[in-house]
């Protein structure tokens, strides 16, 4: 590769590990303080609250008696547009980075920590990972035995067959699991259900669980969420022709989950890496302390295989990349690997 300045001081947004060849690399750890940052932020997602409906009034009740509801609910849409909910007003949605991958948390109470998912509630997630099957129950049936030993760790027991179904025009499967007690880590007995909905453009993916004695009573609240789910095609970054500098890596433009961060390429030649923290999404709240992104900011040039990168502070950074199998390899100055895969935000 060919050899340019390269100043320490950008080194220590790329720190990479090897665990085995070609495997998860962590790219682009910040120092400690800014790896857990709390802040009210839309997370790539767009939000808007609906006007107020009242429920209509029920005939055959005592005079007086006030049964009219005022009901609000927030609309949600995450991942590019791709995914569009319906959430009751005052729950909690916010977004967990999980290793390469992003998963939206919904919840009717306060999380203890917005740092994990809720153990009791909801979370989604969209995969820029479209079905190349011709026989969607197939496909569906692999990827949802697949999602749920990396969910659950491998501890899920299922506790009936696959259920395929319809939701809207597009194929989906639903399996009900169990997770077993442990006195050690005080956690209960566990029971849920895992959804994967299928599209041209992508996975969708909708874990709930809650403890085995409260499951039943929230059967009608999923059924809910995936009533009123509206999947349409994501807002992906696309290359622009006229952009000559960065024509050679119009492959790779869009977003991209590291281990640890995120980094964009913009078909501008402008080049982002941000590291994951706990972003809120609902409701505002005016006791959230709203901090600044801490971003690594700079420009890119391409040629070929190549990006050299000259951050804001003026240090310097090559990078050659290859796609394998969708994720993006980026191989460093010193020759570390990091496996990247595309998000849509």
């Amino acid at each position: 590769m060919p050899s340019q300045a390269v100043d320490n001081s950008a080194s220590r947004w790329i720190n990479a590990t090897s665990v085995k060849v070609r495997s998860v690399f962590i790219f682009a750890a910040l120092p400690i303080s800014a790896l857990v940052v709390l802040q009210t932020h839309l997370a790539g997602a767009e939000f808007k609250r609906l006007p107020p409906v009242r429920l209509p009034q029920v005939s055959g009740l005592a005079s007086g008696t006030v049964i009219a509801v005022l009901e609000m609910d927030d609309i949600v849409r995450l991942a590019g547009g791709a995914v569009e909910l319906r959430v009751r007003q005052g729950w909690w949605i916010w977004e967990v980075p999980m290793g390469r991958e992003v998963r939206v948390a919904l919840s009717p109470t306060r999380p203890a920590s917005w740092k994990e998912l809720p153990a009791s509630g909801h979370w989604i997630c969209f995969h820029l990972d479209p079905a190349n099957s011709a026989n969607p129950r197939e496909y569906l049936a692999g990827r949802m035995r697949e999602r749920l030993i990396e969910v659950t760790g491998g501890r899920f027991e299922p506790l009936n067959s696959i259920q395929f179904q319809r939701i809207g025009p597009w194929d989906a499967a639903e399996l009900e699991f169990s997770l077993p007690s442990s006195p050690e880590a005080g956690t209960m007995a566990i029971r849920g259900s895992h959804v994967l909905v299928s599209t041209p453009w992508g996975l969708l993916e909708f874990h709930t669980q809650f403890p085995a004695s409260r499951y039943a009573e929230q059967l009608d609240e999923t059924a809910q969420f995936l009533r009123q789910v509206k999947l349409t095609a994501p807002t992906v970054t696309e290359a622009d022709p006229t952009t000559a500098h960065t024509s050679a890596a119009t492959l790779i433009h869009g977003s991209w989950k590291a281990f640890r961060s995120r980094l964009r390429l913009s078909s501008n030649g402008r080049i982002e890496i941000e590291t994951d923290r706990a972003k809120i999404i609902s409701p505002p709240h005016e006791e959230l302390q709203t901090v600044a992104d801490e971003l690594l900011q700079g420009e890119y040039r391409a040629d070929g295989d190549l990006l050299f990168v000259q951050w804001r502070d003026g240090s310097k950074l090559n990078f050659r990349w290859k796609l394998n199998g969708g994720d993006l390899l980026l191989t460093d100055h010193e020759g570390q690997i990091s496996q990247l895969r595309r998000i849509a935000e």
